[in-house]
């Protein structure tokens, strides 16, 4: 995949196994040794079963067309999302609808399953207006903030306050559509 240098993701969109194949996710994921590993497992109807092995932080994206479900196996995933963050832990699960704009991390060595259509292809940068628009945003809300800060006396002009809300915005620069 070209975009392998700017996006150092093992990601196999192969179906591994046929419908009536019995599917060992606990074997697969022993043989991982990549940081961040995403199989396609299986199709079920439209929507692929994902496997995910990870570990580190996924770039922030989004997708306009097509939710995305997460379900952690084991460890612990979160997801952030513009304001907030979601931490999932084994048997927990949550849907990021269509068009939000997310970021995925995993603390520790983690293993999820995603459930989302086929056209969703991961590590690609397709969607670099929203990532952009991001920027842009981060980037206002933060001299928003500096300004408020200052003019109530809390950090001098020399500092600024921390955007504890836009701790990935260093990753934009890797931001995509997947």
């Amino acid at each position: 995949m070209a975009e392998t240098a700017a996006y150092p993701y093992a990601t196999h969109l192969d179906i591994k196994f046929d419908p009536l194949t019995l599917i060992d996710v606990s074997s697969l994921a022993k043989t991982v040794t990549d940081q961040w590993y995403n199989q396609t497992l299986c199709k079920v109807n439209e929507s692929v079963i994902r496997l995910g092995v990870m570990q580190g932080e996924y770039h922030w994206h989004k997708h306009d067309n097509d939710d995305e479900f997460f379900f952690v196996l084991s460890g612990r995933f979160i997801i952030d999302l513009e304001g907030h963050s979601i931490e999932l832990l084994p048997n927990q699960g949550f849907t990021v609808p269509k068009g939000v704009l997310h970021c995925t991390r995993a603390p520790k060595r983690s293993m999820i399953l995603m459930v989302e259509t086929a056209a969703i292809v991961q590590g690609t940068s397709t969607n670099r207006k929203a990532v952009d628009d991001y920027a842009a945003l981060a980037s206002r809300l933060s001299i928003r903030l500096r300004s408020a800060s200052k003019s109530i006396g809390l950090v001098s002009s020399a500092s600024a306050p921390p955007a504890k809300a836009f701790r990935s915005v260093s990753a934009l620069g890797r931001i995509g559509d997947t």
